[in-house]
């Protein structure tokens, strides 16, 4: 074993640290005692004691005090590892004695499903589920795109991809003879699906949800208003016609007028109200002024 005393000092305090802490428990597994005394040029010199008394001189700082001048950041070390650790609950925790405890695992957390809840099969929420499925078809004449959404969807989900499958077929789906039959067939099965699931309790609402209910709202108020501009038109040329006489062609046109109007008036009611309901809800949660 090396000799002491014996100065440490290679250029890094945190070094000269490392290296009096290797020796100092060397010298402890063979029952040697080490003063540490800092130098004013740096670095450390170990002085080996037997009997409780010091090498050389008297005054030489207990161990105590030693530690604590070997040490000055290690007390700040020390003290930051709560906060640290409570910044990083997964991570390591001190011990009372200020060592570092073995990691701990962070907290389980159990869902509790209720009756007839899950995870939803496309958005993941958990909430109550229904079996459901909507088809969608762009026609292009002798090109198709089809498009099934089919699993176990909450109430938000169902409603989502029946407003957009459904609207989209209806749109774009009669553009070609095959596609003309296959909207024929999946705009009533999107409508059976989407039937089959009221009264089925929503999950919360959150930012992701009020966005697509507001912007299907703003897409209900854009369709009403073809339909209402439709309606006056309808109404307006009956109004024409009917200065010539054609009493059939105008009652046909009121009629058709009335009716497009009704629906107008019912697409433009539903529109402004989720739009303004789902506004509502995103500036509660803060996601819009």
């Amino acid at each position: 074993m090396q000799g002491y005393p014996t100065i440490i000092r290679t250029g890094s305090h945190e070094l000269d640290v490392q290296t009096v802490e290797q020796h100092r428990r060397a010298a402890a597994a063979q029952g040697i005692v080490l003063f540490v005394q800092p130098l004013p040029g740096g670095g450390f010199q170990l002085t080996r004691t037997e009997g409780g008394t010091p090498g050389i001189g008297s005054t030489m700082p207990s161990n105590r005090d030693a530690q604590q001048a070997l040490r000055p950041s290690q007390g700040a070390a020390i003290a930051a590892q709560p906060e640290a650790a409570l910044a990083d609950p997964s991570g390591t925790l001190p011990s009372r004695a200020g060592a570092m405890a073995r990691a701990s695992a962070p907290p389980q957390v159990e869902i509790i499903f209720g009756a007839g809840e899950g995870y939803c099969d496309a958005c993941r929420r958990v909430a109550p589920l229904r079996h459901a499925r909507f088809m969608q078809n762009i026609g292009v004449f002798v090109l198709r795109f089809p498009r099934i959404v089919e699993g176990n969807l909450c109430k938000h989900c169902i409603d989502k991809y029946f407003f957009r499958f459904t609207g989209t077929t209806m749109l774009l789906g009669w553009w070609g003879i095959i596609s003309f039959f296959y909207s024929l067939f999946s705009v009533p099965s999107n409508i059976a699906n989407w039937t089959r699931s009221f009264g089925m309790r929503a999950p919360p609402d959150d930012v992701d949800s009020l966005r697509e209910r507001r912007g299907r709202g703003s897409a209900g108020i854009a369709v009403g208003a073809l339909f209402a501009a439709f309606a006056l038109l309808t109404l307006s040329l009956g109004a024409l016609l009917a200065t010539t006489g054609e009493d059939t062609s105008v009652v046909a046109l009121a009629i058709l007028g009335a009716a497009v109007g009704v629906v107008a008036a019912v697409i433009l009611f539903f529109g402004i109200r989720t739009r303004v309901r789902a506004t509502a809800g995103l500036r509660r949660l803060g996601a819009i002024r």
